[in-house]
């Protein structure tokens, strides 16, 4: 689960530094052909940062897995309350 949360918080941080420089990298002086190139760069990486910033968030997010014992004790309540269900339609139509 830590594992998780860190992944999501470093894409999330890459993200936004991402989205820092080549903001910055706007504002530089250049002719007007790189511009072009810059602002086309620009749309780019913050697209694919806003994609990377939104799994870091879900990653971050991420509820930690059930243990198999945990998995096991609610299946044996799902299967009582299922078995006490029937036994009480077998009761009703009798």
């Amino acid at each position: 689960m830590i594992r998780i949360k860190l992944v999501g918080a470093s894409l999330s941080i890459i993200s936004l530094v991402a989205i820092a420089l080549t903001t910055y990298s706007l504002f530089a002086p250049l002719d007007v052909s790189i511009q072009i190139i810059k602002i086309t760069n620009w749309l780019v990486v913050v697209a694919l940062s806003i994609i990377l910033g939104w799994i870091g968030v879900i990653m971050l997010r991420a509820e930690e897995p059930k243990s198999a014992e945990e998995l096991r004790e609610e299946l044996r309540k799902e299967i009582e309350e299922m078995k006490k269900d029937i036994e009480r339609a077998m009761k009703e139509q009798a």
